[in-house]
């Protein structure tokens, strides 16, 4: 049972069909979250490259929304950090295959970058990962509750 007057991240491993990889799904609970309370719906946010996202030496994202929902600059949230395939073990080159998997078209200052495979991670996020987190956790349903977004390639991903 988690205590509810401190946020938790909880790690999850969602093996892709679309990507055919396994990777980590990392999830910030808010301060409040109660498992089991059913009555609560929280609105989600989901960020690419979750790895640096919520890594205490890049975006440290968990101290931050404890910060501002402390602060009630934002509201309770559950936010969602998906590993890009880069944080896949035994990926051979990680930087490529963090392109490969966030451009959905080639780019030029990736010459070596095989076929993008961008086009399929909106259906990756939409029938792997979302579908994931709503059995997990207590999510807000509906486009006003969910929100996506990343930096660099991330974001052409969002």
């Amino acid at each position: 049972v988690l205590p509810s007057d401190t946020s938790h991240v909880v790690v999850l491993s969602l093996t892709s069909r679309i990507f055919g990889n396994t990777r980590s799904i990392r999830v910030y609970l808010p301060p409040g979250y109660i498992p089991g309370d059913s009555a609560r719906r929280y609105p989600t946010f989901y960020f690419n490259d979750g790895f640096a996202v919520f890594s205490a030496r890049s975006w440290n994202a968990p101290r931050a929304l404890d910060s501002l929902i402390q602060a009630k600059t934002i509201p309770p949230l559950i936010a969602v950090g998906i590993d890009n395939a880069a944080s896949v073990p035994g990926v051979a080159n990680p930087a490529r295959s963090r392109a490969n998997e966030f451009l959905p078209y080639p780019d030029s200052t990736e010459p070596d970058l095989p076929k993008p495979e961008g086009d399929k991670y909106p259906a990756f996020v939409v029938a792997e990962i979302m579908p994931l987190i709503a059995r997990s956790f207590r999510v807000a349903d509906g486009p006003a509750n969910t929100g996506i977004g990343g930096s660099s390639y991330g974001v052409i991903a969002a």
